[in-house]
């Protein structure tokens, strides 16, 4: 088991210089992330996450999301960052996590104040949805926890300079066996979630309780939307400008069913304008309705959405999927190949990974 290193308060102080705001990388509802200067660490940077619930909870929240990085040792993934350490001070508990490399934002953050082109977007989403499905055990059959999420938010996932995405938060998560019967924790895990917004979570699982790893994949069809519109699903809607729709998810639904997803600026403007990108967007924005069914049952597994995924890549690229990941991209998409012979082509492979959704419980 990895050692996590114990760090003092005025340490950190130091560190954060008394935590500027200078410094802050990422911050949501339930925490701030620093920018911290201890040398002996990769690129002489750490990540401070600073809990901003009432104090009597901070400690708690502290304690179950190291209990969650424990449990994921002898599964990593790239896209979950990486716990260094603690500092345990009662009052003002802090986290300690790599600092990946100089630029780190979180992907809120990036939709809201930077230019990300389609083929990064791409390429985040099917990269978190593989952290996911590592959290769930879902990719490997001798797992016995699952990391539940519960609350996945675009300001949970700090990209650095190259858009390489990682997991930054789990104050909302909860590890169980993976045998378990979801069921039975429907009375305990429901009011542990953290403060935060609300918009992410599975309506059904508010509901009832009842948790699995399709309530992670409801999130993830939110963030999915996100992605396709630049738009925060936690911002105040701009319900002049939709007409009826109160939240993202059913704009997104709705023009997705009849086929209005390029009117009315809802679709990010500064994509690329060809075929081939609109198809794309609009294959992923389909793939997010299915996440956000309102019956879990609809909803695809988290490893039928990875692999939709990265049929959707390979089909923009025209690429090997490694070839891709490994951040390669040519310089034509699809060149060769006109509209229809594209559309064809997508639509046999979208089949073919629906029928493969279908079978999941």
């Amino acid at each position: 088991m990895t050692q996590l290193e114990e760090f003092s308060h005025p340490e950190i102080i130091t560190a954060t210089r008394n935590f500027s705001e200078d410094l802050i990388i990422g911050r949501s509802k339930k925490q701030w992330l620093y920018k911290a200067s201890i040398p002996k660490f990769c690129h002489g940077f750490v990540v401070v996450k600073r809990f901003l619930e009432s104090k009597r909870t901070n400690l708690h929240a502290m304690v179950e999301e190291v209990k969650i990085h424990r449990s994921m040792e002898d599964r990593p993934s790239p896209y979950i960052l990486k716990l260094l350490g603690y500092c345990a001070e009662d009052k003002d508990p802090l986290l300690i996590y790599e600092y990946e490399s100089p630029g780190d934002k979180t992907l809120a953050q990036c939709l809201q104040q930077d230019t990300l082109e389609w083929s990064s977007r791409l390429k985040i989403a099917t990269n978190i949805a593989s952290a996911i499905e590592t959290l769930h055990g879902a990719d490997d059959r001798f797992a016995n926890v699952s990391v539940y999420l519960r609350n996945l938010q675009s300001d949970d996932i700090l990209l650095d300079r190259m858009k390489k995405p990682k997991i930054a938060d789990f104050s909302s998560g909860i590890v169980m066996p993976t045998s378990a019967n979801c069921k039975n924790y429907s009375s305990t895990i429901r009011p542990g979630l953290a403060i935060g917004p609300t918009v992410y979570i599975d309506p059904y699982y508010m509901k009832t309780g009842q948790l699995s790893e399709k309530t992670d994949v409801y999130s993830f069809g939110v963030m999915l939307m996100e992605l396709v519109t630049s738009m925060i699903a936690s911002d105040t809607f701009p319900s002049t400008a939709f007409g009826s729709h109160k939240n993202l998810v059913s704009l997104i639904t709705e023009t997705v069913h009849l086929g209005t997803l390029f009117e009315h600026d809802i679709v990010d403007p500064s994509f690329d304008s060809s075929q081939s990108c609109r198809d794309s967007i609009l294959a992923v924005a389909n793939l997010a309705t299915k996440c956000c069914a309102s019956n879990p049952r609809s909803r695809p597994s988290i490893s039928a959405v990875r692999r939709e995924l990265e049929v959707i890549m390979m089909n923009y690229f025209q690429l090997p999927l490694t070839t891709i990941l490994n951040g390669n991209k040519p310089q034509h998409p699809h060149k060769g190949l006109n509209s229809q012979q594209l559309y064809d082509m997508m639509t046999q492979r979208y089949k073919i990974m629906s029928s493969i959704s279908n079978f999941s419980i």
